[in-house]
């Protein structure tokens, strides 16, 4: 198994923070929120899109380019490679 393990750090303490206040904002769980969308309601739409926009500027904001010769691992998944 790889990845970061149990570390509890800012990032992921922050991450959470935001997670759970948009998801108490909004009042929608990620997953029923994609189902909600078949309701033709303004509030599930608004919510997704937020997620969607949230994702997007994560990606911009934290992703690195791939690294020369491996166009699929960016560096941060290198770092964590056994």
């Amino acid at each position: 198994m790889t990845g970061r393990g149990n570390a509890i750090d800012a990032p992921l303490v922050a991450g959470a923070a935001i997670f759970g206040t948009g998801w108490g904002l909004g009042g929608y769980c990620p997953g029923p929120a994609l189902t909600a969308l078949s309701n033709l309601t303004l509030e599930p739409l608004v919510f997704v899109a937020a997620m969607i926009a949230g994702g997007l500027a994560h990606k911009l904001a934290f992703d690195r380019p791939a690294e020369a010769g491996n166009i699929h691992a960016s560096e941060s998944e290198a770092e964590y490679a056994p």
